[in-house]
Parts: C-alpha cells; structure tokens; sequence
C-alpha cells in the first residue's frame, strides 16, 4: 500500500485570499476567498452537498433550523436565512448551546472567475461577540474549505492530515488577528 502524497500547505496559503474586517479595534468579520476551477453550479453543488451530510437534525430549508456535527466537542446550530443557488447562502451560527446567545452569521457567495470557467469563493463570517473569536473561526473555515478542496478535487483526505496542516493555520490566523 502506498502512502498519500504530502499536501502542499505553502501553496494552498499563496492561493487563499484571507481579510480581517474591523470596526475600530474590535474585529466584526474574517474572509475567506478561494478559487476553484469549475462552474458555478459545480462547485455550488459540492458546497451544499458536503453541508447537508453534515446535518443531524432539521430540514435544510429557508426559515430552518439545522444542527451539524462538525467533528467539534460541540455541535452547531443554524438557521438558513437565505438560500439563492447558485450563487448565495446565509445562515445564522451557533457553536454549542444556542440558549441566550446572539448567533453569529456565515454568508457563502459564489461568483464567476475569469473566463466563466472558474469560481470564486467568498465565505463571511460575522460576529457580534466581542470575544476573541475571529483567529479560532479563521483558522476552522480555512481548515473546513482545505477539506473541501481536498475532495472536490477527488484527493484523499489523508493528504491534508488535521494534526499537520491546523496548527499551522491556527497560528498564522492567531497572528492575522493580533495586528
């Protein structure tokens, strides 16, 4: 048996736009942006089939509540506020027990790139917290969207081993928020 190729972590971080959007000093929002070499109703489709495999409970509908296990202690829950394939979704965002906590949001938009045979992907996540949220939910998106890649692209998921490529994105996010 042959062992999977080593993902290439260095390029993956050269082709990933990466933003922090601040209000003053306190961060409300991080951006991923990632470009995939397919059609939009391609890479819309893996998107939202990937999602929906990860749903445990409701109906992933407009106006609906989902709870997704993402592989976390906790689970997350969403409601689906706008849902417009190809091209956009909005979902509220709650890590662990919604009860008395104001939801983050997460808006995933698609947009053609280049020549039409392309896609971008822009995925914003916002919060109101005021907790130091944005180094951990950077580096978990960009960590979720590597994942997806990965099998998008029909690798092996061993490729990008978790325990190799998140400690990495987790310090290079730690250090985007900290300036």
């Amino acid at each position: 048996m042959t062992s999977p190729k080593k993902f290439d972590l260095q390029a993956w971080l050269a082709a990933t736009d990466r933003d922090v959007r601040r209000d003053g000093k306190r961060i409300r929002a991080v951006v991923l942006r990632r470009r995939y070499a397919a059609s939009i109703d391609r890479v819309w489709t893996a998107w939202t089939d990937g999602w929906k495999k990860l749903i445990v409970s409701g109906d992933p509908r407009p106006g609906e509540t989902v709870v997704m296990e993402l592989g976390q202690p906790n689970r997350t829950t969403s409601r689906i506020l706008v849902c417009e394939p190809p091209r956009r979704m909005a979902v509220t965002w709650t890590y662990g027990d919604p009860a008395g906590i104001a939801p983050d949001e997460v808006e995933v938009n698609l947009s053609a790139d280049g020549d039409g045979e392309g896609t971008l992907l822009e995925l914003e996540h916002r919060s109101e917290s005021g907790a130091p949220w944005a180094g951990g939910v950077g580096a978990g998106w960009e960590a979720g969207l590597l994942m997806f890649e990965v099998r998008f692209i029909g690798e092996d998921p061993a490729v990008a081993a978790p325990q190799e490529t998140f400690p990495k994105l987790d310090a290079m996010w730690t250090e985007l928020v900290g300036t």
